[in-house]
């Protein structure tokens, strides 16, 4: 993550605002995708920080424990800003 962050950083953008604007374009999917549980962090746009809450994380981790579709999911978002 940190080497993503240092990239965009020497290309001149704007890390956050990119995952902002990433969060907010995605927010309906999210929104139907994801359980409801996380819809919390999806309106308070901390779902994609850099550093997620451990609490988010865990939440994370076992969504993609019961679900067979989120493993799918989060590969697909894994270079994008969202679970990233």
């Amino acid at each position: 993550m940190d080497e993503n962050v240092a990239w965009f950083k020497a290309e001149g953008s704007n890390f956050d605002e990119l995952c902002r604007e990433e969060l907010e374009y995605r927010k309906h999917d999210l929104l139907t995708i994801l359980p409801k549980s996380f819809h919390p962090y999806i309106h308070g746009g901390t779902l994609n920080c850099q550093y997620p809450s451990v609490e988010l994380r865990e939440m994370a981790e076992q969504w993609r424990k019961r679900d067979p579709d989120a493993s799918a999911f989060t590969e697909e978002n894994a270079q994008r800003c969202v679970f990233a």
